[in-house]
């Protein structure tokens, strides 16, 4: 797989299914749900994001269903949240940013959710709640929306299916999502 992040490791498969011939197939996953929906939007690696919050580009920041720690080693991930007022955690598990965090929203697990993720052969792949949240537990896209709501011109989404909408008309990538 992918998730060492080691490059000489795939490329030892490859030389592999090489000398097996034309036979041998290689199908490699993703180290996280969603890993391959990321990459598809492209965007700033967290070295990247952790740079920018160190020079005081943001005052506020949600993350999203992530550990900083998992991602950055811990004096780096220190360093740029000392320069952040609001931190907003929205997570369904107890994690080492939740420390930092100004404000924990409790996220629903995919058990207890209604989504959409990217899967690693890059097909949308749909999730349906089938266990009730508790009552202070929602799922993080209406978390989102929530603090969106607070911002002019916020878009008004009432269901997945509006979210799905919106990504698909902004982001050409993801348009066959509602398929």
């Amino acid at each position: 797989g992918t998730s060492l992040g080691n490059t000489s490791i795939l490329q030892a498969a490859a030389n592999i299914a090489t000398a097996l011939g034309e036979q041998a197939n290689i199908f490699l996953t993703m180290a996280e749900c969603n890993s391959m929906g990321a990459g598809l939007l492209g965007g700033m690696s967290v070295d990247d994001a952790l740079g920018a919050l160190q020079a005081g580009e943001a005052d506020s920041v949600v993350l999203l269903e992530n550990d900083l720690y998992q991602r950055a080693n811990k004096a780096t991930v220190d360093s740029a949240l000392e320069q952040v007022q609001n931190l907003i955690v929205i997570d369904h598990s107890s994690q080492a940013t939740l420390g930092k965090a100004t404000a924990v929203l409790p996220a629903g697990t995919f058990t207890e959710s209604d989504g959409t993720l990217v899967n690693n052969e890059g097909r949308a792949q749909r999730f349906f709640q089938v266990y009730l949240a508790k009552d202070e537990i929602q799922e993080s896209w209406r978390w989102c929306t929530d603090l969106m709501s607070t911002m002019d011109d916020a878009p008004n989404w009432q269901t997945l299916d509006d979210v799905i909408e919106a990504l698909a008309e902004d982001l050409p990538e993801l348009a066959d999502i509602k398929q």
